[in-house]
């Protein structure tokens, strides 16, 4: 079952949400150009990526505010298209 933060992610990142579990199930990984490339959407070092036990506190926050700008950004846009 693919949870609604799955999606999210896969929104953010501008995946296929079957990609991101996989990721998470540990069956695939990304390449090494779209872990630079997430770093940068995401805002989180590189290490945060390849660790084996990552600040998963300081991931889930960054997700967190990522994820409150896109529903910013839509409710703003929604709110322009009503004008």
């Amino acid at each position: 079952m693919i949870s609604r933060s799955d999606a999210e992610l896969a929104e953010i990142l501008k995946v296929d949400r079957v990609t991101v579990t996989r990721w998470k199930n540990q069956t695939r990984f990304p390449k090494f150009d779209e872990v630079l490339k997430y770093e940068e959407i995401l805002g989180l070092p590189f290490e945060c990526f390849i660790s084996r036990e990552p600040n998963l506190e300081a991931i889930k926050e960054k997700l967190e505010m990522q994820l409150r700008a896109v529903k910013k950004a839509i409710k703003e846009k929604e709110q322009e298209s009503l004008i």
